[in-house]
């Protein structure tokens, strides 16, 4: 199952040529090396670098170039007939000093798409009205960039409603 999931995921990718998109090389097809080859094999998630960086001045300039950056991906992946389904901070990649939109698991090439609401979400960055009609497209992907904006901006960096648990964020 992992396989395959990766197989899709390199699919989907290869389609995509723009500066903030993660660039894709191909798919190593060993046992023991089995994984995606992309341009993001020396990047670091841009969660893991507002982890360490807290100065609301540094904040601020760097969370702006990652939004825009960010944006310009996002706006790529849509021209294209593309939602991500999973923009958070964890998904933005730092390559040199460019942001690059990562992640495509659960991309899809398509304006709207039926889930599963049984399957596993990840409900801090899912829309309201996906849990009402479980149905996402571009404006989903837009609500999640919302999110994401706090991720970058809140000083000191704290996870989207993290005084909640899951069922809350589900019910507000």
């Amino acid at each position: 199952d992992a396989c395959i999931a990766l197989w899709k995921e390199a699919r989907v990718m290869q389609e995509y040529d723009h500066p903030n998109i993660t660039k894709f090389y191909g798919v190593c097809n060993d046992s023991l090396l089995l994984g995606e080859k992309s341009a993001a094999l020396n990047a670091q998630a841009v969660r893991d670098y507002r982890l360490i960086i807290d100065w609301q001045d540094t904040v601020i300039i760097f969370s702006t170039k990652i939004a825009m950056d960010a944006a310009s991906g996002l706006e790529y992946l849509h021209s294209k007939g593309c939602i991500h389904r999973d923009i958070a901070a964890r998904n933005l990649l730092i390559d040199d000093v460019i942001a690059k939109v990562a992640d495509f698991g659960l991309t899809r090439k398509t304006r709207n798409y039926k889930i599963d609401p049984d399957k596993p979400m990840n409900l801090r960055w899912i829309s309201p009205e996906v849990f009402e009609t479980s149905t996402v497209n571009k404006a989903t992907d837009v609500y999640a960039y919302g999110i994401t904006l706090f991720e970058l901006f809140v000083v000191p960096y704290d996870v989207p409603y993290s005084k909640w648990d899951g069922d809350e964020v589900r019910v507000r």
